[in-house]
């Protein structure tokens, strides 16, 4: 084998459900920085190797393919083996971030195993970590990562090299002929599932000292193609134009049963990075790249009191007081107190996320390893709003053995609480999670599921007094009556990035394709 001295790591097409009763976009077409591949992209520059990164999604954002279920959009499939052919890697790396997108990731793959047969393919992201076993199936796919690789992708190019062994990278899978070997098999996992393991931080491949990680190798994608787009992260808008995301802290110390954090973060894995460190990588965001609003994709932001306080007075600091900031991937309500959000109405945090998940308390008690206390959330969203910070809340609904009644009782809190914004969820059976390995064990999922193939707006559970269409028109019904309600207010601010009017321009901005709506019988 030649020397290993180029990797090009790949980002995925986006993908947007089309519901199949009337033909409507259930999801909405964004476009983010991948994090992740830009952490891992400077990585394997530090180790000493030449880094390219192919965003499929960004730079294919216009090109849009319809199929009978989907949107997919992101560089045609051509344009695909023409960028990689003019990049000539020595190896590729394709991020499987989550399960909704695993189909088309394999698709892609195919295509390139087909193109170059003789590149190694190394697969990462939660999905993998999820079942890596059921990845390794996959003849096209050489090598799967589990967990966090910023340690682990180096020594793998290391390993091609012939100066690393196999057998010492900690969470691999490989393959010797026929065989599907790992480096995990003498480990004992914290939690074994179906399919999956939980790993202790001291026996998976994640870094422990987060501080010591060089910042995202931002420079390596096209940047602008991010700031014209007017939806970004989790299928929200920003403020600003210039906005990127960053961590302060990675894992999460909770493990609940449907989230697949401790597959990526560890079992209990919360690491943080010093505040210091944090304020420094704002430094050099302005610096660099003139940032004007960063988004922390914290799994769990706000856990650590005295840590958060620390850091919320740090950003507050008249040098930082151009930038906004925002949670997306939720606030656990306990974790915020009043002085909290002083803190964060200081520090231009202008939206919080509250990750309530359920707004029954039974479910809640039960169900939610985070246990919030529902009788507290309306003083904690009007603190919230006097404090002048917009409040979007998290909501699942479908969770097994949930009733109707349930879920409806969760979609009328929501209304109830006077949100800038609600995002109703269906429960999403996610490989990799309790909840997940519960449904193979009942029976409860309906026919057509396809674990490579999960969508969030769409049920996958069988439940015992509602069909899925019944579900998904409890949730987009809720929903649509909430955004027409706060469109028609307007916007809180007038520094928003893109204001929206009607609930289907918020809902079909960026599309180009206008799927046919089925014929009636």
């Amino acid at each position: 084998m030649s020397p290993v001295k180029k990797v090009l790591l790949i980002n995925p097409p986006g993908k947007c459900f089309i519901r199949k009763i009337d033909g409507s976009i259930v999801e909405r077409k964004h476009c983010q920085p991948p994090l992740g591949l830009a952490y891992l992209g400077s990585a394997c520059l530090n180790a000493g190797y030449d880094v390219e990164i192919l965003d499929i999604l960004a730079e294919g954002y216009e090109f849009e393919r319809l199929t009978e279920h989907y949107i997919v959009y992101g560089l045609e499939t051509p344009m695909v083996i023409e960028r990689i052919r003019q990049a000539a890697p020595d190896l590729i790396g394709v991020s499987i971030l989550f399960s909704h997108v695993a189909s088309e990731c394999y698709r892609i793959i195919h295509e390139i195993r087909q193109a170059f047969p003789d590149i190694p393919i190394v697969v990462g992201g939660h999905h993998p970590s999820a079942m890596p076993d059921r990845v390794m199936a996959n003849p096209d796919i050489d090598f799967a990562m589990i967990g966090e690789c910023d340690e682990t992708l180096p020594q793998l190019l290391e390993a091609l090299n012939g100066r690393f062994d196999y057998a010492s990278i900690r969470a691999l899978y490989y393959r010797d002929g026929d065989r599907v070997l790992n480096t995990l098999s003498g480990v004992k996992p914290a939690v074994t599932g179906v399919d999956f393991n939980y790993y202790r931080l001291r026996d998976s491949p994640n870094p422990a000292n987060v501080a010591k990680l060089a910042y995202p190798a931002w420079h390596l994608l096209k940047m602008p193609l991010y700031w014209t787009s007017d939806v970004r992260i989790g299928g929200g808008h920003v403020m600003r134009e210039r906005c990127l995301p960053m961590v302060a802290s990675r894992g999460c110390p909770h493990v609940c049963y449907f989230c697949t954090s401790p597959l990526m973060g560890g079992y209990k894995g919360y690491r943080q990075r010093t505040v210091a460190d944090v304020c420094d990588e704002i430094r050099w965001l302005k610096h660099e790249y003139d940032i004007q609003e960063i988004q922390f994709l914290d799994d769990n932001f706000y856990i650590s009191a005295p840590r958060v306080k620390d850091l919320l007075r740090a950003l507050a600091a008249d040098e930082f007081s151009d930038i906004l900031f925002s949670v997306p991937a939720g606030a656990e309500a306990n974790a915020l107190d009043d002085e909290v959000i002083d803190l964060m109405a200081r520090a231009n945090f202008y939206k919080v996320f509250l990750a309530l998940e359920a707004g029954d308390q039974g479910i809640q008690n039960l169900l939610i390893d985070k246990h919030v206390n529902l009788s507290r959330v309306p003083h904690l969203v009007q603190k919230l709003k006097a404090a002048g910070i917009e409040v979007r809340g998290y909501f699942m609904l479908g969770f097994p053995g949930e009733t109707r009644a349930q879920m409806i009782h969760t979609a009328e809190f929501a209304l109830s609480l006077d949100l800038d914004e609600i995002a109703l969820s269906v429960v999403s059976p996610l490989p990799g999670t309790p909840l997940f390995d519960q449904c193979v064990k009942e029976n409860l999922f309906v026919n057509d599921f396809d674990v490579n193939d999960i969508r969030y707006s769409v049920s996958h559970i069988k439940m015992a007094d509602i069909t899925p269409d019944e579900l998904e028109d409890i949730r987009r019904g809720y929903w649509e009556r909430h955004k027409a309600r706060k469109l028609a207010e307007g916007p809180k601010r007038g520094d928003v990035h893109k204001v929206f009017t009607t609930v289907e321009e918020f809902s079909h901005t960026g599309f180009k394709t206008v799927p046919p709506r089925p014929s009636a019988v």
